[in-house]
């Protein structure tokens, strides 16, 4: 006799999460990393975050050594706390000031941490005394509507050639395994890495922007994690324990049982320069007319 036929599958369950927009479906956005981790390709994680590995920390000191090209005599100002700035600037032997709010600091002999919001900062010194600067994913440190004044402010205190390196995240996040309401978190709190570059460009600054990326390989459970501990992606503080338990329920529905996954972990460099005449025209500018331009945001 043959066997009964399998039940209908069950719809998504439509769950209560707030606000109307977060009522949707929650589905994966896992790209190719399905495939990738069906053909084997992924590796256990490293203790930590699952982006703690040595290729990616060889990546982002490569591109901040050939961004910020620093000198013997260099002034660096490093709001970051990123231990790969610190360490590229500790093999450099660089006098570093560290700009915090206290969330972390340095215990580096070479560095000062000076505990400061980061726009605050930038307002404090209006002569010209740094030589290159540092500032990693400023989506959740600077309020959009202050980042025109902010990039302002560090032109100001710019020397001539001195160099702002930016490393931003873009806002498509199709590459990570997210569910919705993470997608969406995400794109709101991360805007275009055009939206950085033209605010650089209207406080007076030449840029560059260069993508980088490099494959993350970790288990399922190691990036459950990573998605609950909300370090890595501050944008999830905003959800609620239920909405995050939901999320993750979906993940794991829609996974289907994949124990590894693999995606591309992505950044953009942007690099921005105080051209030499741009020292002498700043001033210029400041004391007859103002700022050359109001919030950018």
């Amino acid at each position: 006799s043959s066997s009964p036929p399998p039940p209908p599958p069950q719809p998504l369950q439509e769950l209560p999460l707030g606000a109307a927009r977060r009522r949707e479906r929650h589905r994966l956005i896992l790209g190719s990393s399905a495939a990738a981790s069906r053909r084997g390709l992924c590796t256990a994680s490293q203790d930590g975050s699952v982006f703690a590995t040595e290729e990616y920390k060889a990546l982002k000191l490569d591109v901040l050594r050939q961004t910020l090209s620093p000198r013997p005599s260099d002034a660096v100002v490093d709001f970051s706390t990123d231990p790969e700035v610190l360490e590229l600037m500790a093999a450099e032997q660089k006098r570093t000031q560290v700009v915090s709010e206290g969330k972390q600091g340095s215990d580096s002999t070479a560095s000062e941490v000076v505990v400061s919001d980061f726009y605050s900062y930038s307002q404090r010194n209006p002569d010209p005394w740094i030589d290159r600067a540092v500032l990693v994913d400023p989506a959740y440190d600077i309020a959009r509507n202050k980042l025109g004044d902010f990039f302002y402010g560090m032109f100001k205190q710019m020397r001539a050639n001195g160099r702002l390196v930016l490393l931003a995240k873009p806002h498509d996040c199709s590459h990570y395994p997210f569910f919705s309401l993470a997608v969406d978190l995400w794109k709101s709190s991360h805007p275009p890495v055009t939206f950085y570059a033209d605010n650089l460009r209207k406080a007076g600054f030449e840029v560059k922007m260069k993508s980088s990326s490099v494959m993350i390989h970790t288990n399922t459970e190691d990036w459950i994690q990573e998605l609950k501990d909300r370090e890595t992606f501050r944008a999830f503080e905003e959800m609620d324990e239920d909405e995050m338990e939901a999320g993750i329920e979906h993940l794991r529905d829609l996974i289907d049982g994949m124990d590894q996954l693999a995606f591309e972990e992505k950044f953009v460099a942007i690099t921005a320069t105080k051209p030499a005449f741009g020292a002498a025209m700043e001033t210029l500018i400041v004391q007859e007319e103002g700022p050359p331009y109001g919030h950018c945001g």
